[in-house]
């Protein structure tokens, strides 16, 4: 016995037996019973069985279950019913020759020869739908030959061009082809229809001469468009900044005219393009107009012009100062000057006189300045003619004359009053005299009258009494001596002495 001879789980077996044995034996107290157990455990070895038995009846079962699973797939591998009567009595035929080499049969491989033999013989016998098929077939084929010949014949291939004679010889070849590739009739049909439909998207000759003629009328009504709209812009351009009315009109009627263009399908391209131009030839009548008028314009500005020389004439003003008069002969002079310029609207050249002829502003302004000016030398004469200021009525009318006069004046006035200190050395000076004067006991000897010059000196170097008018010198001085007058004159006057 060898342990390789046997299976893995049989192996295991055959160790534990082994095992028990040697047990039994070693437990023995005889050797009878080292017989008995040697005996027993060699029977107990002999029920397992080895790798070689276990095959032979694994191959026994699966060669009976072989043949029962070939029997039962060659019963159910057709269907009888599936075949016509001669047929039928084939199929039994096949059926019990099959069984009989599947019993026959000595192994599993055998066994698979004998079903595939049986499938094989009954492969061979035609169902009710192969017969039925390989009539049908015949019925396409024939189908197929009428198909071609039909197709063959739709249409004349004189009746096109060369390039739409190769793509007719293309769908044809195409149809044909797909005619033989038809399953069945209906397919057949289907194929043929395809095909002259394709036969049908290519043009003829008649077709493809009426589409160009189309397609040329359609460029060439397009171009016409263009063509159109390129002289209509052209014309509109022909507009100037201050055209006329008439001018305008000119150019919308061109404009509109040919915008109202329609093509002639009757006439060419070239005398449909020639009746645009007929209507946008208008240079030369919107030259005329444009020459009338600048004529009328020029006509119309000189007019213009005179009137607003005369306006600006009119404009002066018995007792207006020489500066005034200037101002009104300067703009009549530029306004007589003028000349027209082309380059410029009617409305424009107006402008430009305007413009010279606005001139109220300025001589209001003249004006002003010199009523400024007048006031302002009335109330300087005023103040000259105080002259020698002296304690008496005479003088101080002139001095309160002149003040009411300053004091009249705007701030404007008095800012041109070029002796307006005078008049307040005057006012002061008499002030002193008249201090002077009421005053009943003075030492002093009075100082011999200033002149306004004199005072206004004094006054601004703030050397001069305010109180009798007397002047003490300039500086510090001056000044000192000021004080020490003054303070000797309020003593007296408190003290009486």
């Amino acid at each position: 016995m060898n342990a390789n001879d046997y299976r893995a789980t049989e192996q295991a077996d055959l160790a534990d037996a082994i095992a028990a044995g040697n047990a039994a034996i070693d437990a023995a107290a005889d050797t009878d019973a080292v017989a008995t157990a040697l005996a027993n455990a060699k029977a107990a070895i002999d029920e397992i069985p080895t790798d070689a038995e276990l095959t032979a009846q694994e191959e026994a079962a699966a060669l009976a279950q072989a043949k029962t699973n070939a029997k039962n797939e060659l019963a159910g591998y057709v269907n009888a019913n599936d075949y016509r009567a001669d047929e039928q009595a084939d199929l039994a035929s096949a059926l019990s020759n099959g069984n009989n080499a599947i019993d026959a049969a000595t192994t599993t491989d055998n066994v698979a020869t004998a079903l595939a033999n049986a499938k094989a013989a009954i492969d061979e016998i035609p169902t009710n739908a192969e017969l039925t098929a390989q009539e049908e077939a015949a019925a396409l084929a024939q189908a197929k030959t009428d198909a071609k010949n039909e197709l063959a014949g739709y249409v004349n291939a004189d009746d096109y061009r060369a390039n739409e004679q190769a793509d007719l010889a293309d769908a044809i070849s195409n149809g044909n082809t797909a005619i033989d590739a038809a399953a069945d009739i209906d397919a057949v049909a289907t194929a043929l229809a395809n095909a002259k439909a394709a036969i049908d998207e290519i043009k003829t000759d008649a077709e493809l001469t009426a589409e160009e003629a189309a397609a040329q009328l359609a460029a060439d009504k397009a171009a016409f468009d263009d063509y159109r709209a390129e002289q209509k812009a052209a014309v509109e351009a022909m507009a100037q900044e201050g055209d006329s009315e008439a001018a305008r009109q000119i150019i919308a009627d061109a404009a509109a005219a040919i915008e109202a263009l329609t093509y002639d399908e009757a006439k060419t391209l070239d005398e449909n393009k020639a009746a645009v131009d007929a209507l946008a030839n208008i240079a030369d009548a919107l030259a005329a107009q444009r020459a009338a008028d600048l004529y009328a314009a020029k006509d119309e500005f000189n007019h213009y012009k005179a009137e607003q020389k005369a306006a600006v004439e009119a404009m002066a003003q018995e007792g207006d100062s020489e500066a005034v008069a200037q101002i009104i002969a300067e703009a009549a002079a530029a306004i007589d000057a003028l000349i027209y310029d082309e380059f410029y609207t009617l409305a424009e050249n107006k402008a430009t006189v305007d413009t010279l002829a606005n001139i109220a502003d300025r001589l209001a302004a003249q004006r002003a300045a010199d009523a400024d000016r007048a006031a302002a030398d009335a109330v300087e004469s005023l103040i000259d003619a105080i002259g020698e200021v002296a304690y008496n009525d005479e003088s101080k009318a002139k001095i309160d004359a002149a003040r009411a006069a300053y004091d009249e004046l705007t701030n404007d006035q008095k800012a041109l009053v070029e002796n307006a200190e005078a008049l307040t050395a005057a006012e002061q000076r008499y002030a002193a005299l008249k201090a002077a004067a009421e005053t009943p006991d003075t030492p002093d000897t009075p100082a011999e009258p200033e002149t306004p010059a004199e005072s206004e000196a004094s006054a601004k170097d703030g050397s001069e009494c305010p109180l009798d008018g007397q002047h003490h010198g300039t500086g510090f001085f001056g000044r000192l001596r000021l004080f020490m007058h003054t303070l000797t004159y309020y003593f007296r006057k408190l003290f009486g002495r």
